[in-house]
């Protein structure tokens, strides 16, 4: 009977080691890249999103990311294209915002500095609450350079009653990236405490963290609800296998007889001689 239940003590305890993966999984991955956008709607300055790339988990897409903003290779020569200039063609009221599309301006277009296109690297990120930034394509490794983010209304005061919009959600006056380019790391901090105190009066204060985080606070005060989040489905699998695991010691540990003997209260017990010894049985 020890052994079971020592045996059962491991199992339980490896059980809760892999259940507790999914939350250390959860944690932003390091930034490797930050770049900023600063934001007009209708000439009018909004201020400025910085946003943080993760370049050890989407080493490809990230550096696509990187030079369009940056306008750059890695080597530093110019691309001739690239974010600074372009639209936001897509505001939907808190949802998200959608750009990229420098060739064309109305989302069918843009392109990334592998090509037209480039293959999906992975899903190993995910959409998890207002600030995350997300490539946006028409289907399986169709990335170019079009992206969007999730955002509550009254991040850059792009809502409903901000900004007027016309057919499939096109801002009627234009909502550009007047300037774009790339922030070196450890100048980072230091960008976001002065962007926040410059932009206090426009639509944002300042940067937009990246992935798991969470809006920064704004000027504007609209109570509107954010995107609903929920589990990610490794933390319902792990969930669900733990209790699988659990059920399954239960029921080896005779949890079941011992169940059925409460249950009944003992009622229909009857005794049995085995072996010269009395034994109670059910």
């Amino acid at each position: 009977m020890f052994g079971r239940i020592s045996l059962a003590f491991i199992v339980i305890s490896l059980a809760a080691f892999f259940c507790a993966q999914p939350v250390d999984a959860g944690k932003s991955p390091r930034i490797t890249n930050k770049v900023f956008f600063d934001i007009t709607h209708g000439g009018k300055p909004l201020g400025r999103i910085t946003i943080g790339l993760y370049g050890g988990t989407v080493p490809k897409t990230v550096e696509n990311f990187r030079a369009l903003a940056a306008g750059k290779d890695k080597e530093g020569k110019e691309l001739g294209f690239g974010f600074k200039g372009s639209k936001f063609h897509r505001v939907i009221k808190n949802f998200m915002i959608q750009g990229g599309d420098f060739t064309r301006g109305d989302g069918t277009g843009g392109k990334s500095i592998y090509g037209n296109k480039f293959a999906d690297e992975n899903f190993k990120l995910r959409h998890t609450g207002p600030g995350t930034l997300s490539m946006a394509n028409a289907g399986k490794d169709t990335n170019g350079s079009q992206f969007v983010r999730l955002l509550l209304s009254y991040y850059l005061s792009l809502s409903n009653k901000d900004v007027p919009k016309g057919a499939q959600d096109r801002p009627i006056e234009d909502v550009l990236i007047a300037d774009s380019g790339e922030l070196p790391i450890e100048e980072a901090a230091e960008e976001t405490k002065t962007s926040q105190a410059e932009d206090s009066t426009a639509g944002i204060t300042g940067t937009l963290p990246p992935a798991s985080t969470s809006v920064a606070s704004a000027t504007n005060s609209d109570s509107e609800i954010a995107p609903p989040q929920y589990p990610s489905f490794g933390t319902i699998v792990f969930a669900f296998g733990s209790v699988l695991v659990m059920a399954a010691v239960f029921v080896w540990l005779g949890g079941v007889r011992y169940l059925r003997r409460f249950l009944s209260g003992g009622k229909d017990a009857q005794y049995r001689k085995v072996g010269g010894e009395e034994e109670m049985t059910q």
